[in-house]
């Protein structure tokens, strides 16, 4: 993501970067003079975002996994069964999200 500062110093027009070199830039660690200005100007943003009042917000992606099997009469195993009487249910839940927690997006998710 860039700021709308992002000009060429020497013709005040538009910076012309490719996407992958402003993102080799972002990752790089060495300090040359054009990664500087990139750098100034951008912020590598590594999850999926959505606009929210006119503002780029990190998406949660979460992912639920439910697996169901009989436990009573012990004879049957699948859970759909009409004989089973008992299932156990197990949910498991997988997510991606901001290393570290921002209150405001926690609450927009």
């Amino acid at each position: 993501m860039c700021d709308y500062d992002i000009f060429d110093p020497r013709t005040t027009r538009t910076f012309p970067l490719a996407r992958d070199q402003v993102l080799d830039c972002l990752g790089r660690q060495d300090k040359v003079s054009e990664c500087r200005h990139i750098r100034t100007h951008c912020w590598y943003v590594p999850v999926v975002t959505q606009s929210v009042l006119f503002r780029c917000i990190p998406r949660y992606d979460y992912n639920y996994t439910n697996t169901q099997h009989c436990v009573f009469p012990a004879n049957i195993l699948d859970a759909k069964d009409p004989n089973c009487l008992v299932i156990k249910s197990t949910v498991t839940t997988e997510s991606e999200e901001p290393a570290t927690p921002v209150l405001m997006f926690d609450q927009l998710n």
